[in-house]
């Protein structure tokens, strides 16, 4: 079973990264260029690509639940889910969804470790500007490797998205 949750969560942000590379809505004025995620990974810099194309992103999935996510051309990614999301605040992964740093299968190093409310972590992501379709904010959390128990740091986390 925890083969599965592991499957299914890499399995979605694999998704979630490719379909955050195009903007069908030739329309709508796209920021990607002001966009970034930045963070450090226990104590080492990480940075988010930003394209093209831009893998910092967020959607809402459906109302009240905002999923946002960075990845880096090494296979490294940094995603959340808001549940109660209702603009501008701080949301607790214990109680409003969960983020997780994965490193693709691809790299020796590779897993999932996620902050959320069976994890026995810690973490939130603060929203400090909604601006049209782009999203603002700080995050930090520490995420726990469900097969080996092993803990990976996310602190001084920033960054601002466009909706795709």
């Amino acid at each position: 079973m925890k083969s599965l949750k592991k499957l299914t969560l890499l399995l979605f942000v694999t998704c979630l990264i490719s379909s955050c590379s195009k903007n069908d809505d030739d329309s709508n004025s796209n920021n990607s260029g002001d966009d970034f995620f930045t963070a450090k990974v226990d104590g080492t810099s990480w940075e988010a690509f930003t394209g093209p194309p831009d893998t910092v992103a967020w959607n809402e999935a459906h109302a009240g639940l905002v999923v946002l996510q960075g990845s880096n051309s090494n296979g490294h990614a940094i995603t959340m889910n808001i549940m109660n999301y209702n603009g501008v605040g701080t949301y607790n992964f214990a109680s409003a969804g969960f983020a997780q740093f994965v490193i693709a299968p691809t790299q020796s190093n590779s897993g999932i470790w996620i902050s959320n409310a069976g994890s026995g972590t810690s973490g939130s992501v603060e929203i400090t500007a909604v601006n049209g379709d782009v999203i603002e904010g700080t995050v930090s959390f520490v995420g726990v490797n469900p097969q080996d128990k092993s803990r990976k740091a996310i602190t001084e986390g920033k960054f601002r998205a466009t909706k795709q």
